[in-house]
């Protein structure tokens, strides 16, 4: 019997390390194409080399040991896990010759008893996007692409939902902060419920139109009283220029979002001043400072 344990024991550590070669072999094969598309100077040549890394996204993802895996040597794709664990994010940008961006991003949820893990693959239409942009109801197939940077999970009765924050290059002149919701539900998920409120107005995302070369800044604060989510407000450099969002800049007063246990409030010129609870210490010495946004090309 305990010959039988020790040969048990030992084909399941070859195992283990023969599973642990295999995605480490599958991230430098992923890594290998990232570079050359990252290296690629003209859109024809960044669609075809982007082609092999969508491949190799879903060869290497499929993995289950992918789940846990740290990509460390990977710099220009970000990958993320939610805090509770139910989903990770693979996302990533191309810029384009006139510098908008297209952008994909796969959700992978982790497979049942040792199985490959479960793919729901993004479509971006953000560069053919109708106005109402806030109020738009998106899922995965129709979905305003963006590299997300923060997942908030909120439970609300029996579904959790998470609140993604993203940045979104939106041309040669502007770039966006993004705040919505998503869902998942089987194979499909859904950024579709209004849960940002401000006033009387309920929106299904929150968008933060900025001039290219400003840094806005957003940080997500949790207690046991409250959630948070605190962002430097832009305002336009002269007031003739409303509306054209090239044109803001930050201000030095800040907005925040308060969950209420049922849709994030909006709370207009947030004071950030204070205790450790309120951000102040985080926020101090950041006004007014303008900071050039770098063009996604590293995990956040």
């Amino acid at each position: 019997m305990r010959y039988l344990f020790i040969l048990f024991l030992t084909l399941f550590l070859f195992q283990k390390a023969e599973a642990a070669e295999n995605i480490q072999q599958q991230e430098d094969s992923l890594n290998f194409y990232l570079k050359k598309l990252r290296a690629s100077k003209t859109d024809a040549e960044k669609e075809l080399r982007n082609e092999d890394v969508i491949t190799w996204v879903e060869k290497t993802m499929a993995n289950p040991d992918a789940f846990t895996h740290p990509f460390d040597s990977i710099k220009t794709i970000g990958t993320m896990t939610s805090p509770d664990k139910a989903f990770r994010l693979i996302n990533w940008n191309i810029e384009q010759e006139d510098r908008s961006h297209k952008y994909y991003c796969y959700l992978v949820i982790p497979g049942k008893r040792g199985g490959p893990n479960r793919l729901i693959e993004f479509r971006d239409i953000s560069n053919h996007f109708t106005p109402n942009l806030e109020e738009a109801s998106l899922d995965n197939k129709r979905w305003y692409g963006a590299v997300y940077y923060k997942i908030i999970p909120i439970k609300k009765g029996l579904r959790t939902y998470y609140t993604l924050v993203g940045w979104q290059g939106k041309n040669a002149m502007s770039t966006q902060r993004v705040f919505e919701v998503m869902t998942i539900s089987g194979k499909k998920v859904r950024f579709s419920y209004g849960m940002f409120r401000d006033g009387e107005k309920l929106k299904r995302r929150h968008i933060i139109e900025f001039q290219d070369d400003v840094y806005v800044h957003v940080d997500y604060k949790k207690s046991r009283k409250e959630h948070l989510l605190i962002f430097d407000h832009v305002s336009p450099k002269d007031p003739n220029l409303e509306g054209m969002y090239e044109h803001y800049i930050t201000d030095g007063s800040y907005d925040a979002y308060k969950w209420t246990g049922s849709y994030w409030e909006l709370i207009p010129d947030y004071d950030a001043r204070g205790s450790k609870e309120d951000t102040g210490a985080e926020f101090k010495g950041k006004q007014n400072k303008k900071h050039k946004n770098k063009r996604f090309s590293r995990k956040k």
